[in-house]
């Protein structure tokens, strides 16, 4: 059987911190027309997810998971109303799900992306 990445603590323990912070910009999103108090929640929030993030992404270096799944958590986050739902536990999920489950190691080896090739640099050919 093969190892896994990501124990079942380190699951629950990451999950549970990405889901309180979904959970805080859920509310700040929905907080931000209130005056001075709203904006205040939304920058704070905001100043901890990304401090969060960070924090995740170094731990997935660490672990040497690839970071390609997690840019469309990323690039949701960017979205206005989209930050709301909870994306970053979403992606979690997914990249626990890719990196333990022997099918989705499958998937990974199919959508790796491949550097391409130098030596045929200066043939105009291989451009059409």
């Amino acid at each position: 059987m093969d190892k896994k990445k990501f124990s079942t603590g380190e699951t629950v323990f990451v999950g549970l911190i990405l889901a309180t912070v979904d959970l805080a910009e859920f509310i700040a999103t929905f907080a931000s027309p209130i005056p001075g108090f709203g904006q205040v929640l939304a920058i704070g929030v905001s100043v901890v997810g990304v401090c969060v993030i960070l924090l995740f992404y170094l731990f997935l270096y660490m672990k040497g998971v690839k970071n390609v799944w997690t840019l469309v958590g990323g690039f949701l986050d960017a979205v206005p109303l989209l930050n709301s739902i909870p994306t970053k536990t979403i992606m979690w999920g997914i990249v626990v799900f890719l990196n333990n489950n022997p099918k989705g190691e499958k998937l990974m080896k199919l959508a790796d992306i491949k550097k391409p090739s130098i030596k045929n640099r200066g043939n105009s050919s291989n451009l059409v």
